[in-house]
């Protein structure tokens, strides 16, 4: 496991020769705010040469 301190486009970017599959979390326990402010890392992905698989978990 790795955590990135810099964006995930730019790390994705940069490491993409590393790996072929990142899997990124998904939350729906974000404010409106907290969203509007950085939206959800699955949307600021925009162009990686890598495949992303995002992880939600479902409600029960």
């Amino acid at each position: 496991m790795r955590i990135s301190l810099i964006s995930a486009e730019n790390y994705l970017t940069t490491d993409d020769s590393y790996y072929g599959l990142v899997t990124i979390g998904a939350s729906t326990d974000r404010s409106k705010v907290s969203r509007i402010l950085s939206p959800p890392t699955s949307e600021q992905i925009q162009e990686v040469d890598i495949d992303v698989a995002v992880v939600h978990e479902g409600l029960t």
